[in-house]
């Protein structure tokens, strides 16, 4: 894996370099990576997602990303489906981060395009994807590219009702409860007065042994 990412990392540096120099180049370079992408792999799959975020800052023409659009979509898609948490999320954040939001917005058929491809997927992760984290994500995605004007069938957080809003955003406040300092803290106070107690009920156990035995001893003295 360190192998991997330091190759990869020499290599995505090249590409970028390339590309900067002569923005033509994206769309063999984005074809390239989208025809050998690491079905299966979760770790290369989430590296090769932040190559496409990072091509993303040097199309300057529809006709850069036009060629490799729909399989961009399809792919980007799939990985926002992804039962592997990494790889939604970084899809995700692949499809809102600011130079693909400017792409899509300067080239709106483009943008179009692949805002029909990936919506099923993204819609389906914004209202059943196990992570509530994930959901929240998709739904942020999914509002920006509704208020650019891509949603062309109906507001799909019509679907979400107030229960499922309420239990969502309790969900996540839990989860961040769960994941602070003072939280951690509060646990481990606890921790520490179970034990505090459980070693003065020992220590007064011990203490009633002892009187115990040295009374019967009296006795038998007597």
């Amino acid at each position: 894996t360190q192998a991997y990412t330091s190759y990869h990392q020499q290599l995505m540096y090249c590409m970028i370099q390339f590309v900067s120099k002569d923005h033509v180049l994206y769309t063999p370079i984005a074809r390239g990576v989208l025809k050998y992408w690491p079905v299966g792999n979760a770790f290369k799959e989430i590296v090769f997602l932040i190559v496409l975020e990072e091509l993303f800052e040097y199309v300057l023409a529809e006709s850069d990303l036009a060629p490799v659009a729909r399989t961009m979509g399809l792919r980007l898609g799939k990985c926002m489906s992804s039962i592997q948490q990494q790889v939604a999320d970084r899809a995700l954040a692949c499809w809102n981060s600011p130079a693909c939001v400017r792409v899509m917005n300067t080239y709106e058929k483009v943008g179009q395009d692949m805002f029909d491809l990936i919506r099923p997927n993204l819609v389906a992760t914004m209202l059943s994807h196990w992570n509530v984290l994930t959901q929240q994500k998709a739904r942020t995605a999914y509002k920006t590219y509704y208020n650019m004007g891509y949603e062309k069938a109906g507001n799909a957080l019509d679907n979400v009702n107030d229960d499922n809003e309420s239990e969502l955003n309790s969900d996540e406040s839990r989860f961040h409860k769960s994941q602070s300092p003072k939280h951690e803290a509060t646990l481990c106070g606890s921790d520490n007065n179970e034990d505090g107690q459980e070693d003065k009920e020992q220590q007064q156990h011990a203490v009633h042994v002892e009187e115990g035995g040295g009374g019967g001893g009296m006795g038998g003295v007597a």
